[in-house]
Order: structure tokens, then C-alpha cells, then sequence
């Protein structure tokens, strides 16, 4: 009996690792941002504070692909050009601009930089459902940056109220095959219902780094399951454990 019991807690410590491992299949339930279209009429409103310059968008008059309201934000130290902010845009999704159409992209002057751009309902909508469909995670594609580590984060506010999340982005090649970041929902800092979203703020930071470049695309809302494989092993490590307390 003792060797079966140990049989089964191999099984299930194998099967748990294997489903922490497994790529998760992912479908889209919400899209935030296609960046489908470029920054219109962008007017830049630069503040100074204790060295830290921001350039604050004052108006977007074409948010194109994004849900409710977008504001767009640069910030860091010792800005060496004061049109660094114009180097953030977002390419129309037009076949005549290639590989790059319907994309983030930034190319950056400062060493310390931090770019943003945050979400919230558009008129007559009081908050955000992310939940709908099935929605258990956020998920952002990078197809490129030429740094070799840089956090990304997002932020949201609830009617419970406010957390975040980071992860690190790592260096990638300009192949123009994205790498899909997840962010789920039970990994957020805070006490959150993800049902009554009032606010979402996404960031990327460049930190230390000259000349900063980065491409992003298609700011989702996922449902997030497990590969077939890893499905099958999760049955396969709740069978062990039940066997387990059986035996």
C-alpha cells in the first residue's frame, strides 16, 4: 500500500509540473486595443517635476481600435529631445505600411523612459466587464524590442479596488512573430472584480537603456484553458489523488 500511495503522488507531482509548464490555448474575448488606427491631432502638454519630465496627452482625436477612452503618457528622467513624445505611434492598419501596419511602436532617446497608455469607458458606459466570455486574462503581443529585460505592467481599477501585475519582457528579434504575454486575472495584486473594471493602464519600462525601441500589437482580453495535453494529465493527477485517499 505504501509503494501504490507513492506511485500516485508521483503521477500527480509529474502531471502538476507538466500543467504549470504547458502552454495555455488562449481565446480572445475582448479586444482593448488593435492599434488599428494612428495618433490623430495629438496635442503634448510636457510638466517637469523633481527632474522627472511627462509628456501628458492633452486630446486623441482618433483612438480608432480601442474600447472606451485612450490616453497616451511618456515620462523619465533628463528627456535629451523635446519631441521624444512624437516618436510613440501607432502605424494605421494599411497594407502600404507592411509588416509594421496596426502596431505600437517607440523608438525611444532617453535612458530612463516610461511609456503608457490607459483605458476608460467611453460616455454612457460606467465600467468595463472583462469577465464576459469567459475572460480570465489580459494578453499583449511584442514583436520586437532591443532590450534585453524590461518590465511590463498593467494596472486596473475596480469597484473593489485597485492592483496590478508585471512581467518581464525579454530581448526579440524584429521576425515579426509575436510573443504572446499573459497576465491572469488571479496573479493581480489587490482584492479585484474584474466584472466592474472603472480603469486599465498599461506600461512599459526602459530602464538604463539608450535609444529604446519596441513593438507591440493586439491588447486583448483572453480566455485562457489548458492544452489537450495538459488537460489530460490534470485528469490524470486528479484520478492519483483520489486513488491516493482511498488507499
Amino acid at each position: 500500500m505504501k509503494v501504490q500511495s507513492m506511485t500516485h503522488l508521483c503521477i500527480a507531482g509529474v502531471a502538476a509540473t507538466l500543467i504549470a509548464t504547458s502552454a495555455a490555448q488562449a481565446q480572445t474575448t475582448l479586444v482593448i486595443d488593435d492599434f488599428s488606427s494612428a495618433l490623430g491631432g495629438v496635442e503634448w502638454n510636457a510638466v517637469t517635476v523633481d527632474g522627472i519630465t511627462t509628456f501628458d496627452e492633452i486630446t486623441d482625436l482618433a483612438p480608432g481600435g480601442a474600447i472606451g477612452d485612450r490616453h497616451t503618457w511618456i515620462s523619465g528622467f533628463d528627456f535629451q529631445f523635446a519631441g521624444v513624445a512624437n516618436n510613440l505611434s501607432m502605424v494605421p492598419d494599411d497594407p502600404a505600411n507592411g509588416p509594421l501596419a496596426g502596431t505600437l511602436n517607440f523608438g525611444g532617446f532617453d535612458y530612463n523612459l516610461e511609456f503608457g497608455l490607459d483605458y476608460t469607458p467611453g460616455q454612457g458606459t460606467s465600467a468595463f466587464d472583462l469577465t464576459a466570455g469567459g475572460g480570465n486574462a489580459f494578453s499583449m503581443d511584442v514583436f520586437f524590442t532591443d532590450i534585453p529585460s524590461a518590465p511590463m505592467t498593467i494596472e486596473v481599477v475596480t469597484g473593489t479596488g485597485a492592483g496590478s501585475m508585471s512581467v518581464d519582457v525579454l530581448l526579440d528579434n524584429l521576425d515579426f512573430t509575436p510573443t504572446t504575454y499573459l497576465f491572469d486575472f488571479d496573479s493581480f495584486t489587490g482584492t479585484l472584480d474584474f466584472s466592474d473594471v472603472q480603469s486599465i493602464s498599461w506600461s512599459f519600462l526602459t530602464v538604463n537603456e539608450f535609444g529604446p525601441d519596441a513593438v507591440f500589437d493586439n491588447f486583448n482580453v483572453v480566455a485562457t484553458v489548458p492544452t489537450p495535453g495538459a488537460a489530460a494529465l490534470l485528469s490524470l493527477a486528479g484520478l492519483a489523488a483520489t486513488r491516493r485517499r482511498r488507499s
